[in-house]
C-alpha cells in the first residue's frame, strides 16, 4: 500500500511540474510575442492606406500601437505610457488638424508639431479629457510654454482641431470656430516633422492633413531634393550642389498650364517644366528669376539651352504670387507673367513634342500653389461655359468687386468663397487671371465692396511708391460673431494690383453702427462703395444697412465721418437693401449734375427675392 501510494505522490508531483512548466513556456511565450509586437511597430513604418491623411511613413516611438483602419489612424499606448507616431512630412509654416475621437476619458490626445525625430522636441496642442481643456505646452518642458483653454470633452465624440504656425506665431483652433481660441507668440521650435500622440489611452486620428499643394497634375513618379508642405503651397529648395526637382504622372503635348510661385527676398530661380520624359532629364523649363525687387523670365531646355528671355522686369515684393501661363500649342510656346497681356517669351521649338509635367527649384527656395494643366483642346470649351462674358477657370463666381480702372488695366475682382478672385483686361474682352487678391484674414471673411485709385496719395500709403496705387474697401465678415460682426476693411496695392496688404495700421476704418461697450455690433452693414467727389474735394462712401443706406465721407480715404441716411420705414421695397452704387449723371440739355443711388433689393420669400 506504501509503495502505491509514494507511486501515486510522485506522478501527482511530477504532472505538477509539467503543467507549471507549460504555463511558464505559456507566460513567456505571450511576454515575448507583447514585446516583439511592440519592437516591430516601433521599428517599422507604418503607411495609412486605410485612414485619410496626407501624411506618410509613421514611425511609433514610446509604448504603444498604431492601427491603419477605415476609421483612422487608432493610436493606443499603454497604461500610464506615452505613444508617438511620427510621420517623414516636416514643415516650417503650416495648417494642420485632424478629427480626434476619444476613446478612452482617461486619454490625452496630441497633435505635434516642429518636432524631432522622437516626438519629445516638439510643440503638442493636447485635448485632455479629465481637466476638460485644450493645451499648448512645449514636449519637453511645459514650464517654457504651457497656455490653456477650457471646452467640454466626451468620450466618444468626433471633435476637430486645426492649428495654424506661421514664423513665431501659433493660432489654436477650436471644431468650427473662426477665431482661435489660443493665439501665441513663442519661439522655441522653428521647422520639423508632424505626427501624433496619445497617453494613457486610446484615440481615432481621421482626415489628419497639413496644407498642401492644389492641382491636377496627379501622383508624383519622381522627386530630388528637398520639398515640404507650406501654408503658401509646396515649398522647394535647393541644397548645395542639389536642385529640387518633381516630376508628375500628367502627360501633355498641347495644353495651358498655368499656376502661382512666389519667392522670399532672397535671389532664387524656379519655375514648371514640361514635355519632360519619365527620369526628368530632358525637356522643358519655363523659370522666374527673383534678384531683389524685380523678376525675369527663361524658358530653355533642362540641359540648359536657354530658348528665350523676357524683354522687362516685373516687379517683385517678398511673398508677391507670380501668376505663370504656358501655352503650348505644338512647336509654338507662350509665356505670360502677371496677367500682363503682353507675352513675356514667344517662341518655336519642335525638340521635344510631348511628355510629362513638373515643377523645378534650380537655386534658393521657392513656393508653388494652384497649378493646372489643360489641354489646348479642352480649354474654356466646356459645354456650358459662356463664350463672351467672363467666367473664372475654376472656382464660384459671384458679386461683382472693386471694378477700376488704372494704368492701362481694367481690374475686376468677384466673390469667390468669401475671397476676392482677380482678373485684369485692356479691352473688358479679353481677361487674365490673377491669384487670389483678397483671402480671409484675422477679421473674417472678405465680403463685397469696391476700389478707388489714390492717385494724388491721400492715404500717404502710397508716398514710396511713386505716391499712387490702389486700395480696396470690404466687408469683413466674421463667423463667430452676432451676425458677422459686418465693418468695413480696407487693404491696399503698390504694384498694379498685383499683390495686396491688408492694412496693419488700419485693418478696419469704419466699426459695425450697432457697436456699444459691451457688444461688438451685430447690425447689417456691408458693400461699401467709394467715389470721388471731386466738386467738394471729398471721398464718399455709401453702405448697405438692411433696410437703409449709411453715407460716410473722407478727406484721406481713412477717416471716415458718418455724415447721414436714407431709408428706414416708408422706403422699404422687397426686403433687405445691398450692394448700393452711387455716381454722377450729366442731366441732359442742361449744365448740371445729379447723384444717382441705386440699390439691389430681395431676401423675402414673399416678394420672390425681388
Amino acid at each position: 500500500m506504501d509503495r502505491k501510494l509514494n507511486n501515486k505522490l510522485v506522478y501527482r508531483l511530477l504532472l505538477v511540474m509539467i503543467m507549471g512548466l507549460i504555463i511558464t513556456k505559456v507566460i513567456h511565450m505571450e511576454s515575448f510575442a507583447t514585446e516583439l509586437v511592440g519592437n516591430i511597430n516601433k521599428d517599422r513604418e507604418v503607411s495609412a492606406i486605410k485612414a485619410s491623411t496626407n501624411l506618410s511613413n509613421w514611425l511609433i516611438h514610446g509604448a504603444g500601437t498604431l492601427e491603419d483602419t477605415e476609421q483612422g489612424l487608432k493610436l493606443t499606448s499603454e497604461l500610464n505610457e506615452n505613444v508617438m507616431a511620427i510621420s517623414s512630412v516636416q514643415s516650417e509654416d503650416f495648417i494642420y488638424e485632424a478629427d480626434i475621437m476619444v476613446l478612452d476619458q482617461s486619454a490625452d490626445t496630441t497633435l505635434i508639431f516642429r518636432s524631432g525625430k522622437d516626438g519629445w522636441d516638439s510643440y503638442m496642442v493636447q485635448l485632455v479629457p479629465e481637466a476638460g481643456l485644450i493645451r499648448l505646452r512645449d514636449a519637453r518642458d511645459e514650464n517654457r510654454l504651457k497656455e490653456e483653454v477650457d471646452v467640454n470633452i466626451q468620450e466618444g465624440e468626433i471633435y476637430h482641431l486645426k492649428v495654424k504656425v506661421v514664423g513665431d506665431n501659433i493660432k489654436v483652433y477650436w471644431e468650427n470656430q473662426y477665431t482661435p481660441v489660443i493665439d501665441s507668440t513663442v519661439s522655441l521650435y522653428h521647422n520639423g516633422y508632424l505626427g501624433l500622440n496619445v497617453w494613457n489611452g486610446s484615440a481615432l486620428f481621421q482626415n489628419v492633413k497639413v496644407s498642401e499643394l492644389v492641382t491636377n497634375l496627379g501622383s508624383t513618379i519622381v522627386q530630388e531634393g528637398n520639398w515640404e508642405p507650406n501654408i503658401r503651397g509646396l515649398k522647394g529648395l535647393t541644397r548645395e550642389n542639389e536642385i529640387a526637382k518633381k516630376v508628375y504622372k500628367t502627360q501633355a503635348s498641347d495644353f495651358v498650364l498655368e499656376g502661382n510661385i512666389s519667392f522670399d527676398d532672397e535671389q532664387s530661380k524656379a519655375g514648371f517644366t514640361f514635355r519632360m520624359n519619365e527620369d526628368g532629364t530632358k525637356g522643358y523649363q519655363a523659370l522666374l528669376t527673383k534678384q531683389g525687387d524685380e523678376l525675369v523670365a527663361q524658358l530653355q531646355k533642362i540641359d540648359g539651352t536657354v530658348l528665350g528671355k523676357s524683354t522687362r522686369n516685373f516687379k517683385s515684393q517678398s511673398g508677391t504670387k507670380h501668376h505663370l501661363e504656358i501655352i503650348v500649342n505644338e512647336e509654338q510656346i507662350t509665356l505670360y507673367i502677371d496677367g500682363y497681356s503682353d507675352p513675356a517669351i514667344e517662341v518655336a521649338d519642335s525638340s521635344y513634342t510631348d511628355g510629362l509635367t513638373g515643377l523645378t527649384v534650380l537655386s534658393g527656395k521657392a513656393y508653388f500653389q494652384d497649378v493646372y494643366l489643360v489641354p489646348t483642346n479642352s480649354y474654356y470649351k466646356e459645354k456650358y461655359r459662356p463664350d463672351y462674358h467672363y467666367t473664372p477657370a475654376r472656382g464660384s463666381a459671384s458679386d461683382p468687386n472693386g471694378l477700376v480702372y488704372f494704368e492701362g488695366e481694367y481690374h475686376l475682382f468677384h466673390q469667390d468663397g468669401g475671397k476676392w478672385a482677380h482678373a485684369v483686361s485692356e479691352d473688358l474682352i479679353h481677361w487674365k487671371h490673377l491669384p487670389i487678391a483678397l483671402p480671409w484674414n484675422d477679421q473674417g471673411h472678405i465680403w463685397s465692396g469696391s476700389a478707388v485709385v489714390d492717385m494724388d496719395n491721400d492715404s500717404g500709403l502710397f508716398t514710396n511708391s511713386n505716391g499712387k496705387g490702389m486700395i480696396a474697401y470690404y466687408t469683413s465678415f466674421n463667423p463667430d460673431a452676432n451676425n458677422g460682426n459686418q465693418r468695413i476693411g480696407l487693404a491696399y496695392s503698390i504694384d498694379k494690383g498685383r499683390t495686396w496688404k491688408y492694412s496693419k495700421e488700419h485693418p478696419i476704418v469704419i466699426e459695425n453702427p450697432g457697436k456699444s461697450e459691451e457688444d461688438p455690433g451685430g447690425w447689417d452693414f456691408r458693400d461699401p462703395k467709394v467715389v470721388r467727389d471731386e466738386a467738394n474735394d471729398r471721398w464718399i462712401m455709401v453702405v448697405s444697412g438692411g433696410d437703409h443706406i449709411r453715407f460716410f465721407t473722407s478727406q484721406d480715404l481713412i477717416q471716415w465721418e458718418h455724415t447721414d441716411n436714407f431709408g428706414y420705414g416708408d422706403y422699404i421695397r422687397g426686403g433687405v437693401w445691398e450692394c448700393p452704387d452711387l455716381f454722377e449723371l450729366q442731366i441732359e440739355g442742361a449744365d448740371e449734375k445729379k447723384w444717382v443711388l441705386m440699390i439691389s433689393s430681395g431676401g423675402k420669400s414673399e416678394y420672390r427675392g425681388i
